[in-house]
């Protein structure tokens, strides 16, 4: 380089040695795989300040928060020295989607004197292995006992790529008890208690039958359907036969024999033994 002064050049001369800085594309895996709601920030490259776009040349700068999507190409620059790289590096993406879990029984009561575990929940795998938490997050086993009206949360998970369902199945079952409990003293004097025979549960089992006998083996009274729509027995035949119909049973023993199917253990059950009544 040199200057000039009133009209003048100067005979010597400033000798400079420039450098260009020519950054090279960053390097890296160029087929990368994800799991469901991957984004910018999970994808690697070996360079300085990474930057990635939507396009080989000019395009958008993408964020680091954006999700990205199976069958995406980006690319990578990486900048030295305040140079950006004018190639940049490409990348395929691909994501892994795991399908969410299928309930294949939306019957969801159980019996709790049968202590039901996880492995009551009948679920679709579709090939996959099944992990179970809790609201909190914590992974279960299927030994973990079930409790009524707590929520559990199935996922399917492939071991191969390391990715589980992007969205849980919630799943909350309800507990009863199948015990039936038959109540066998009734007084039906009026007086508000012990006016019928009380049969505890029997809302949780509506395909049943009563029927009550004498000591001699003769039906007095009988009914489907028991406990349901307040048909219940107050000490009153409905048979036609030692007694008429409609007519008040006399102080006394009674036989019983109540039938009834349980559906949630899908099982049929005989209960026999002696009723008393005392209208006194």
């Amino acid at each position: 380089a040199s200057q000039t002064e009133n009209g003048c050049e100067s005979s010597d001369r400033l000798a400079v040695t420039v450098s260009l800085t020519t950054p090279t594309a960053p390097t890296g895996d160029a087929a990368q795989s994800f799991c469901s709601a991957a984004t910018v920030a999970e994808l690697t490259a070996t360079g300085t300040t990474i930057q990635w776009y939507d396009a080989a040349t000019g395009g958008n700068l993408l964020n680091t928060t954006d999700t990205l999507s199976d069958g995406q190409t980006v690319y990578a620059s990486q900048t030295e020295n305040g140079c950006e790289s004018s190639d940049r590096f490409q990348v395929e993406i691909e994501i892994n989607t795991i399908p969410t879990p299928i309930l294949l029984n939306n019957e969801l009561i159980f019996c709790s004197e049968s202590a039901p575990t996880l492995a009551a929940l009948a679920i679709d795998l579709q090939g996959y292995l099944l992990e179970w938490y809790d609201i909190s997050g914590n992974q279960l086993s299927l030994d973990t006992l079930l409790e009524d009206g707590q929520s559990y949360f199935a996922t399917l998970f492939d071991p191969l790529v390391a990715c589980e369902s992007f969205e849980r199945l919630e799943v909350s079952p309800t507990l009863i008890s199948c015990e039936v409990e038959i109540f066998t003293a009734l007084s039906p004097n009026g007086n508000g208690e012990n006016e019928f025979m009380v049969i505890e549960n029997i809302e949780n089992f509506g395909e049943n039958s009563l029927e009550v006998f004498n000591r001699d083996g003769h039906l007095l009274y009988q009914q489907k359907a028991y406990g349901i729509d307040n048909q219940v027995f107050r000490g009153i035949a409905n048979v036609n036969g030692i007694y008429r119909s409609g007519s008040t049973l006399p102080i006394g023993a009674y036989l019983y024999v109540f039938r009834y199917y349980n559906p949630f253990e899908q099982r049929y059950f005989i209960k026999k033994g002696f009723l008393t009544i005392n209208s006194n």
